[in-house]
């Protein structure tokens, strides 16, 4: 069986290796027998196009969601001698929100940079449905970064599938789970949390702007 073939003209080989493009590729044709060149074409810009804009290169946006009003009227209410208005509670609150979102993104590319000499990569734009992370065997894995982000409809893409799901931190306890993705990823895989913060807080000091402070 011919090997499928993906136009990768305008990526460098640093790209294509380091993103782990070919350990992705071969999953997704795997759940795409018949994609025609267009297909294909759509799956190599949307894959490349992420992991270009990382986070830790990317610039944040601004939210574009309308804030509710009601949430800084009720947090000034409850804090005493309160030395914020309503507008500046809003925007921290934005802020904070977009914080969480950063670090989960964060985790995907600290994992990823760990891992690609593993045999695992990540699936950079949600090209696989579902899977963060792919291995050279087939292995599929959902990355979530507290136990309180799982939904119903993750749990329904998953059933009947091979696909594992790992949670960094647990809402409720405050524990970390990394021994359990090294035993997953296995190759005397080494991940922790120490590893992870010092990752993130270096991204963010070297790319301050991927935290879009919203006017603050």
């Amino acid at each position: 069986m011919n090997e499928p073939k993906f136009n990768l003209n305008g990526f460098t080989l640093d790209e294509i290796k380091n993103s782990g493009f070919n350990i992705v590729a071969a999953v997704w044709i795997e759940d795409n027998p018949d994609a025609d060149e267009e297909k294909k074409s759509k799956f190599v810009k949307k894959f490349f196009h992420a992991y270009r804009n990382r986070p830790s290169l990317k610039k944040g946006s601004p939210s574009k969601t309308i804030p509710d009003p009601l949430v800084a009227e009720i947090v000034a209410i409850r804090i005493e001698n309160n030395k914020y208005n309503n507008k500046e509670i809003t925007k921290l609150h934005r802020v904070a929100m977009a914080s969480e979102n950063l670090i989960g993104a964060l985790l995907e590319e600290y994992i990823a940079n760990n891992v690609i000499d593993k045999g695992w990569a990540n699936c950079w734009g949600s090209t696989i449905l579902a899977t963060d992370f792919v291995s050279v065997r087939g292995e599929r894995l959902q990355i979530k970064n507290k136990t309180n982000t799982e939904n119903s409809s993750s749990n329904k893409i998953r059933a009947g599938t091979n696909i594992e799901v790992w949670h960094r931190f647990n809402a409720n306890t405050g524990e970390t789970y990394w021994q359990k993705l090294n035993a997953t990823i296995g190759q005397d895989c080494n991940l922790s949390e120490d590893a992870f913060r010092e990752f993130a807080i270096k991204a963010i000091k070297n790319n301050p702007e991927m935290l879009n402070l919203d006017g603050l």
